[in-house]
């Protein structure tokens, strides 16, 4: 698994992470005025972090050339290896926060220019961030690499300072933007000199700052016209550059679950509440439960439908229609009934029609003089999903067949029970671990691209256009065409650089409707014909989670480092586990006393949470720097079913 992360984001989100930090009361920053070889102590050293970055370009390279021969048709690999081949890397530069060192950041160098950044743990030499790349696998950035190489001396020479001088790069986040500047402690006083403009088109142009900046809170990530036009924009202190990234304009899941057909019955509902929930079982592993594509990827070996080994159960379509149709509990659904012919003779396979709920009972049988039963919505099925979740496949399979009679039509008078029974592949009682965290309606057609690349698959649909729809989908603009029903499907991409802009979206009309069964849905098309309030994207979460997060992230030797520690069960089964706590030191090794909190049982109900400060006295002679503290939930010492990172630093007194 291998996060394919934009280089500004991820160092703002780090730069957070350290959030009990502010600017001390005599205007400067730890960064700007501590001893540089304070600042760096046990800080990888710089030629190990060229020499892993090479190494990294070169194989990224290799693999994806090998992938594509292998399979030519391979999109992201065709794209990863255009970004990648013939890049060398560029001089690694230490990077700072407010208190010591964020990452080492090294430029990915072709031809003169920076594309693009891969990002390293300032004490492990991990790897923490890889370019991200534009359509076709153009690069995002483009800046002069001598401006790059030389960035110091430009600035410095500018406001007439030696070459020599102890400057440090530091960065700060600003909303949306952030600030990229030198902080030099000089003999008359700290100097600081803002070079955020060199990702900006016109490239370096230096300025002084004469304060220091302060940070602010990041703000939701929506395409930048959309921010615009939902609020008008405010005059800033500080240039705002190509460095502030967006979601990727064109972007599509990396792996899909496999493409299966209604047969004719009414069932959409079922079907793309079905795809979701699949997609999420790789959620649940390559995307670490979050479904954040920001951060993660699946790099397993994929099928000819994009499909992969993430994917292991098939699970129930039959079961997801029939179940959202009677959700809540109680419903009184009379839309079986209601169906012109339905039930109208005892051949039907129930007799006389009822409003009566007839629950997990005989499957209705289905020929063409009878009718079938009725659909569902979207917002019902995202209840299901977060509330009860999805059975297998092999516990309620779907009928693969027309309308050949005497056969059932995939649903029951009524509607179906919550799912309680043993499925015969699976745990546990049926259905509990297919179970998604919680869903959240869409409100605007505009939010959908970014719900994709953050959450994941996302559930929809709308009012099927005639005749567009016996192509591939909807794009136009003003359609003229008849409305043929509802319609529901799952969402898996976006072009943002077509015209018009476009959904990428996954049917249930098997493979020979679209290509390969899936379709595109223009932006606007969509926002006409769909419903308020029915389009969901999901956070899948695990079976158990942990968070763990300082009270004050900045310590003193002989202090108190005091840590929150979240522990949840997110399914409807009580859990028995153990919770325990790891520190690394700030040379990136283990502290000898492992673990500093644990191993202890924790028993928590269906849906329980808890919480409690854990607090740890620091020696006065613990080693000054920044530390990672690492809450585990699981069975140790190995068996880890979810953990949590913060790190916090430790001061003079």
């Amino acid at each position: 698994m291998k996060p394919h992360v934009y280089l500004c984001l991820v160092l703002v989100s780090l730069a957070v992470l350290i959030s009990g930090t502010r600017l001390p009361a005599h205007g400067a920053y730890r960064a700007e005025t501590a001893p540089h070889s304070e600042l760096t102590r046990s800080v990888v050293p710089q030629q190990q972090i060229l020499d892993q970055a090479a190494d990294y370009l070169a194989v990224c390279a290799r693999v994806n050339q090998a992938r594509l021969e292998e399979k030519p048709d391979a999109i992201i690999a065709r794209e990863l290896y255009t970004l990648y081949e013939g890049t060398a890397a560029g001089t690694p530069r230490l990077l700072f926060d407010e208190d010591g060192p964020l990452c080492w950041w090294v430029a990915v160098c072709r031809d003169g220019v920076v594309g693009g950044f891969l990002t390293y743990h300032p004490y492990t030499g991990e790897l923490m961030s890889t370019p991200g790349w534009k359509p076709g696998g153009r690069p995002v950035f483009s800046i002069d690499r001598a401006q790059w190489e030389n960035l110091e001396s430009l600035a410095l020479s500018w406001v007439g300072l030696e070459e020599d001088s102890d400057a440090r790069l530091i960065l700060i986040p600003r909303g949306d933007d952030f600030v990229l500047y030198f902080g030099i402690p000089a003999a008359n006083g700290l100097v600081r000199i803002d070079v955020t403009s060199l990702g900006m088109p016109g490239g370096l142009c230096p300025r002084l700052l004469t304060t220091a900046p302060l940070r602010s809170a990041i703000r939701n990530g929506l395409p930048l016209a959309t921010r615009e036009e939902a609020s008008p924009s405010e005059e800033r202190a500080e240039p705002r550059g190509e460095l502030d990234l967006p979601i990727p304009d064109v972007f599509s899941l990396a792996v899909l679950p496999t493409v299966r057909d209604q047969d004719g019955y009414g069932s959409c509902v079922g079907h793309a509440a079905m795809i979701t929930c699949e997609w999420w079982e790789c959620g649940r592993t390559c995307y670490d439960g979050t479904g954040d594509s920001h951060y993660y990827t699946c790099d397993c070996e994929k099928g000819p439908q994009g499909e992969c080994e993430c994917l292991f159960y098939p699970l129930s379509r039959e079961y997801m229609y029939d179940r959202s149709r009677t959700w809540p509990e109680q419903l009184n659904l009379k839309s079986d009934c209601g169906r012109s012919g339905f039930c109208a003779s005892s051949g039907c396979g129930q007799g006389a029609c009822t409003n009566a709920i007839v629950t997990d009972g005989t499957m209705m049988i289905d020929n063409p003089y009878c009718g079938q039963c009725a659909g569902s919505w979207m917002s019902r099925a995202a209840e299901v999903i977060t509330h009860e979740g999805c059975c297998t496949e092999e516990c309620q399979p779907y009928p693969e067949y027309m309308y050949a009679g005497p056969e059932h039509a995939g649903c029951t008078n009524g509607g179906r029970e919550a799912c309680t029974g043993q499925c015969p592949n699976v745990s546990g009682p049926c259905g509990n671990d297919f179970t998604l965290k919680s869903h959240h309606v869409i409100n605007d057609v505009l939010e959908i691209p970014n719900s994709i690349y953050r959450h994941g698959m996302v559930l929809g649909g709308s009012s099927v256009c005639s005749p567009c729809f016996y192509g591939a989908g909807c794009l136009c603009l003003d359609c003229p065409c008849s409305i043929l029903g509802g319609h529901a499907y799952a969402l898996y991409g976006y072009d943002n650089t077509a015209t018009p802009e476009r959904f990428l979206f996954q049917n249930s009309w098997g493979t020979g409707w679209g290509y390969g069964g899936r379709g595109v849905m223009g932006v606007e098309a969509y926002d006409k014909l769909s419903w308020p309030g029915e389009t969901f994207y999901f956070v899948g979460g695990k079976d158990l989670e942990v968070e763990v997060r300082p009270a004050g992230a900045v310590v003193p030797q002989g202090g108190t480092l005091s840590i929150i520690v979240t522990v949840t069960n997110n399914t409807n089964e009580p859990k028995d586990f153990y919770g325990w706590t790891d520190v690394i030191m700030p040379g990136g090794q283990p502290f000898p006393g492992n673990p500093v909190a644990g191993p202890v049982p924790v028993s928590l109900g269906p849906r329980e949470s808890a919480q409690r400060t854990v607090n740890h006295s620091v020696p006065a002679t613990a080693p000054l720097g920044l530390y990672e503290y690492r809450g585990c939930v699981g069975t140790p010492p190995n068996m880890i079913t979810d953990d949590d990172l913060c790190w916090f630093v430790i001061t003079l007194p």
